[in-house]
């Protein structure tokens, strides 16, 4: 286990738990799209198939960032499953030109939207061409459709804004093929709302009295 020290509090990185400074429990923006259900498998894939997939995307992660730091990772790092997923990852950074700023890779973070507190991990903020760009990686086949929510909060948490428009935003799945796929989200006022919307229902849910820190997420 991990306790790190954040601006608002720390984040224990091997629940990925955020807490404020006074030791409050913070609602991630994980546990907010699955609370309400905006991100959820229920029924649909085995638990181990989900732990197999979340295993994944920590490792692709961690490639994706290397080469965008050092045009280099360790070759320890790539396996069999991995190795379609990394060439597309060289093929994304190749073609699109996109730039992240190494000081913003996964930093955790506390962000408060409409007076409301969060905590969220954005996977990167850079730039591409001359606009700033959320981009949010994902180690998959199939999209989702609550990934806009996540670049949405994401911007919010980024610009300490109370809504999303001021960066492009985008997903890209690095897929077993070995291609990629960029997935933007466009529809800035409409993602503002639905994660607004979630996150109220998640403190509504607290000043209640439900111990929403208890349940498995």
């Amino acid at each position: 286990m991990s306790i790190v020290a954040i601006s608002g509090g720390t984040f224990d990185d091997s629940t990925h738990t955020y807490r404020d400074e006074g030791g409050v429990w913070i609602p991630s923006l994980t546990a907010i799209l699955k609370l309400q259900g905006l991100s959820s498998y229920p029924g649909c894939i085995k638990r181990e198939v989900m732990e197999h997939a979340s295993e994944r995307g920590t490792s692709g992660h961690q490639i994706a960032w290397s080469y965008a730091k050092y045009q280099d990772v360790d070759p320890s790092w790539i396996n069999e499953e991995l190795e379609p997923r990394y060439t597309a990852i060289k093929r994304f950074f190749a073609e699109t030109n996109f730039k992240p700023d190494v000081d913003w890779l996964e930093q955790p973070m506390i962000a408060t939207v409409c007076g409301m507190k969060f905590g969220v991990t954005p996977d990167a903020l850079g730039v591409r061409g001359k606009w700033p760009q959320i981009v949010e990686l994902k180690l998959c086949d199939a999209e989702q459709k609550s990934w806009a929510i996540q670049t949405a909060a994401q911007e919010m948490a980024y610009f300490s804004a109370n809504r999303c428009g001021r960066a492009k935003r985008m997903a890209v799945m690095f897929k077993s093929d070995g291609k990629y796929k960029l997935c933007p989200h466009e529809n800035h006022e409409s993602d503002t709302a639905t994660f607004l919307a979630a996150l109220r229902l998640v403190y509504w849910r607290l000043n209640a009295g439900q111990k929403l820190w208890e349940r498995e997420l």
